[in-house]
């Protein structure tokens, strides 16, 4: 569905559309570089997915509007109607192009006129680029506006460029309203310190995604493609490997992004808060896609009610909040069951891991890691497997037919090259895996020293050059 469109968005051309944006950028005077990127970002984005630019043009020109009136007008019934406007139109349209196709092929099931299998071409809309990150912001901007948390922008240019801007209308962060918006009022300042960092945090976020998860990803999709061919210890490595797949590929796209905005003057909220360390589901959603799960938290659960209706509300906020998460990712059962799953755990740890202060390692923070990544991965095999019945195959094979020996060792580690060469590929991804768990673990306990700031990215620099692979540039957040 997103081929034709992955092809063009990949990493490379981000970096390169970025690195030629931001010369030009650095030569204009002040006022000029928000009309510039917003300009600049419909570019890319037409470049990208020109079929779909007057969508996102469309949508923009008509939320601002709303934003406007909602503000301007006097009466509270008037405001709400038009709040309710955007918002039904908002997904209504998001609706159409993500679930088009699952409702035309279930209605074909259900009427029994033709199998869904059965046929070749299926009336199809292709995903808009972004489409789900864009329409998030949307209503943040346009829920604020009603509840008086923001006021409405005046300045189309300013809006424009919150809802499109380039490093973040392919998978994010959402960011907020209030926090980009001040920024582009106040114009768009660079600070050499602000600038290096965000060099570090790309160079970090390609490590990521060229020595990691592009190597990774191979193994990965013969895997779950045909769990049934391989050991079950094959099928653990490949949950494992998928969990650190997808950490790594979106987390470093949004180390990329947030990057290119630091270059660009603009500050971001961190997105990944090293989630693979956390000691419960509930700190694990406190620092994995924190801009989407803040979200979710701020414009579905609190509005639901939160914790304060009693326990069975809260509950029932909780497993609704996790179900619209699973349903944002995608059309499938799996996806519903693994939002339904992530919510009964996070309910189960919601007294453990409250308080972060005074982080210390110690055996027991060891074991609640290695549980809580287990419990992750688990939810991730529903998440990445293609049907339900595939995942309940993958986890019947898992844990009924386990065995460790010589050949499954042999045939598990296979399939990284298909040839001798498997076992140097299988120990070269795992020593990159224990750099980057060295790194965050410094960091999640709180034991970086200063010069690391200007070590790790030059290591993560080399090896990128000397270790990446660049066969599969585009990212799996793209997707969604």
């Amino acid at each position: 569905m997103l081929g034709a469109i992955m092809v063009q968005n990949n990493m490379f051309f981000l970096l390169f559309f970025a690195g030629v944006i931001l010369i030009i950028d650095y030569m204009l005077p002040n006022k000029k570089r928000v009309p510039f990127l917003s300009i600049v970002s419909f570019l890319f984005y037409f470049i990208c997915d020109k079929t779909m630019l007057l969508l996102l043009f469309g949508i923009i020109l008509v939320s601002f509007m709303l934003g406007l009136f909602i503000e301007k007008s006097k009466s509270k019934r008037l405001q709400k109607i038009y709040f309710t406007m955007g918002i039904i139109a908002c997904v209504c349209i998001w609706c159409i192009f993500k679930y088009f196709d699952f409702f035309i092929l279930n209605f074909i099931n259900l009427i029994g006129v033709v199998k869904a299998e059965n046929v070749k071409q299926p009336i199809s809309l292709l995903l808009p680029l972004g489409i789900s990150y864009y329409i998030l912001k949307v209503i943040s901007y346009l829920t604020d506006i009603l509840k008086k948390k923001i006021k409405a922008e005046e300045n189309f240019f300013n809006y424009a460029l919150y809802v499109s801007f380039f490093p973040q209308i392919i998978c994010g962060p959402i960011e907020r309203p209030q926090v980009m918006l001040e920024q582009f009022r106040q114009g768009l300042i660079y600070k050499k310190e602000v600038f290096f960092m965000g060099c570090a945090k790309i160079t970090e976020g390609v490590f990521k995604k060229t020595v990691i998860a592009n190597r990774l990803s191979g193994y990965v999709n013969i895997i779950f493609d045909t769990p049934d061919a391989y050991p079950s210890l094959a099928l653990w490595m490949a949950g494992f490997f998928f969990t650190i797949q997808l950490y790594c590929d979106f987390s470093g796209y949004s180390d990329i992004a947030i990057g290119i905005c630091d270059m660009f003057g603009v500050q971001c909220s961190p997105n990944f808060m090293n989630p693979l360390l956390s000691k419960s589901i509930k700190e694990f959603w406190r620092r994995w896609h924190i801009s989407l799960s803040t979200w979710l938290r701020d414009y579905i659960y609190i509005p639901l009610g939160g914790n304060k209706k009693g326990k069975w509300r809260h509950g029932i906020n909780t497993l609704t909040t996790f179900i619209v998460s699973g349903i944002w990712h995608g059309t499938g059962l799996t996806y519903i069951i693994w939002g339904l799953y992530n919510g009964i755990l996070n309910l189960i740890s919601s007294g453990i891991g409250r308080k972060e202060k005074n982080i210390q390692y110690n055996k027991k923070n060891f074991f609640k890691t290695s549980i809580n990544f287990i419990l992750v991965m688990f939810g991730f095999v529903f998440f990445r497997s293609a049907d339900f019945h595939l995942a309940c195959r993958f986890f019947m094979k898992m844990f009924c037919s386990f065995e460790l020996n010589m050949n499954a060792i042999v045939n598990s580690i296979l399939p990284f090259t298909m040839d001798y060469n498997c076992a140097s590929y299988f120990l070269t991804v795992i020593f990159m895996i224990i750099i980057l768990y060295v790194r965050e673990y410094r960091v999640y306990y709180g034991y970086t020293k200063e010069y690391e700031k200007k070590l790790w990215p030059a290591v993560f620099l080399i090896l990128t050059l000397f270790l990446g692979f660049f066969g599969e540039d585009s990212f799996l957040y793209a997707n969604f």
